[in-house]
């Protein structure tokens, strides 16, 4: 190249639209936050049945308990106390309404006799 100079132009650094990133960075968050608002909506209306379904199977649950606990021993081996098989009825006495009748009906369900119960008055 002869003596030619050559000159290169060179652009001004602007910062360039800070307002179209700012708007598609709220585009976005908006558009998950109606992601997430739709979710729950799903969840609490249209599964609700299933889930509280499931919730319950969590929550509930029969566990059969064995309560023997065996011979408690004092020092010299000998038997101080042990578990004896033992069958407790009750009722709630302001659910019953005609005391005879419960009565006789627990002395058949029970094949026991009226007559052999202790009666025990309480307040």
């Amino acid at each position: 190249m002869t003596g030619r100079h050559v000159t290169r132009s060179r652009r001004q650094w602007r910062p360039g639209r800070p307002h179209r990133r700012l708007l598609g960075l709220a585009l976005v968050t908006l558009a998950m936050m109606a992601a997430v608002v739709i979710k729950v909506g799903v969840l609490q209306t249209i599964d609700r049945p299933s889930l509280a379904a499931r919730g319950e199977q969590q929550l509930v649950d029969t566990v059969k308990l064995t309560a023997d606990r065996g011979v408690v021993f004092d020092r010299n081996m000998y038997e101080l106390a042990m578990s004896v098989p033992h069958t407790s009825v009750w009722a709630d006495p302001r659910l019953v309404t005609d005391k005879e009748t419960t009565a006789s009906t627990l002395a058949d369900v029970l094949e026991k006799s009226m007559t052999t119960w202790p009666h025990r008055s309480r307040p």
